[in-house]
């Protein structure tokens, strides 16, 4: 039996009910049952619905009380043989996941940061080889996000409680450009009560969705299954590629132009320490030259020195000369002087 937690539903007009920006409103399994036990009246004014996209495809529902709808008539749509939409963890999960505009997918080692503008919630997709599915979602990107283009803007989503995307679905998907991420419902964050097989109700269910989306709204661990690449993408990647090519030439060129300057003043610096050497190489010769002409000149010095020492010696002899002949001079002179004082008789007489 097909386990699911909200519905859609009609008035007593019989139009589907709608709430904020004229979508179509959810009712869940809590809400209907509190409904039904405070406003009876209210209640029975309503007709519930299942949830697929294509209004034909949609079944009436009635709530159960232990915290679910099951479908009243023969199920229209829904492919998943194998047991997972039977459960409340898959259940709670797609209603979970279709409720967030940004979900953080941890996939590996990478990390994708999605933004999604709305979700299909079971579409019926049929191929030209006669294949139909009902993925559990198709969420639509909101803006140009991580994998929007490569993507083509949108992306199914399958839960995953036991049983996986099956190979030839896969391969379906992958080769009419529709990505798909598994997302994994792992034993730790399942409906515990539904596992043991413990009686729950639809406060039970209720706990367990605010539980499930504290813990999608912080993250979503997952598996890419279905990888396509629309065209865009490709071209998108190719431009970047030749952007990126343009790039490197602009490098190589810069890098050329760089060497050429590079060796351009290396040649000058070249020419210059060689300038700079035969200056060297004369001012070394005339260093030589002139180192040559001061010991010559020293030589003289100390020639022209001695000569000095040697004149100044003979000049003081010659003082000393000029001193003595001046005194003997002086003597002369008293003696001439007195010489010419005396008389003929007495000049005769001072001869003998």
């Amino acid at each position: 039996m097909v386990k699911k937690i909200w519905a859609y539903a009609k008035n007593k007009q019989n139009d589907f009910i709608r709430g904020q920006h004229s979508s179509l409103r959810k009712f869940y399994i809590w809400e209907v049952l509190k409904i039904k036990q405070n406003f009876p009246e209210k209640y029975n004014e309503l007709t519930f619905y299942s949830t697929q996209t294509n209004e034909s495809n949609r079944s009436r529902m009635t709530p159960v009380k232990n915290g679910f709808f099951k479908y009243t008539e023969n199920m229209k749509g829904g492919n998943n043989q194998n047991g997972d939409n039977e459960s409340i963890s898959h259940s709670v999960a797609i209603s979970v996941l279709s409720e967030l505009k940004k979900i953080k997918f941890v996939i590996g080692q990478e990390c994708y940061h999605l933004n999604f503008s709305h979700f299909q919630e079971g579409p019926r997709l049929q191929f030209e080889n006669g294949h139909f599915y009902f993925p559990d979602l198709i969420g639509y990107f909101d803006s140009e996000c991580e994998l929007a283009s490569k993507w083509n803007g949108k992306v199914a989503i399958e839960v995953v409680v036991n049983h996986k995307c099956e190979p030839q679905k896969i391969k379906d998907f992958f080769n009419h450009n529709i990505p798909i991420i598994e997302v994994y419902i792992s034993e730790k964050i399942r409906f515990l009560k539904e596992v043991k097989k413990q009686i729950f109700d639809s406060t039970d269910v209720e706990n367990y969705n605010q539980f499930l989306t504290k813990t999608f709204t912080e993250l979503v661990y997952g598996r890419i299954v279905s990888d396509p690449s629309s065209d865009l993408y490709y071209q998108k990647q190719l431009d970047l590629k030749e952007e990126e090519l343009k790039s490197y030439i602009k490098q190589i060129q810069l890098c050329k132009q760089e060497k050429n300057d590079i060796s351009d003043k290396y040649k000058k610096i070249e020419e210059d320490l060689n300038f700079q050497k035969q200056n060297f190489l004369c001012s070394e010769n005339k260093l030589e030259e002139s180192s040559r002409l001061n010991q010559e000149l020293l030589h003289k010095y100390k020639e022209m020195n001695e000569m000095l020492n040697i004149a100044n010696e003979n000049c003081q002899s010659l003082e000393i000369k000029l001193v003595e002949s001046e005194r003997i001079n002086k003597e002369l002179q008293i003696k001439l002087q007195k010489l010419e004082s005396m008389s003929w008789w007495e000049k005769l007489k001072s001869l003998f």
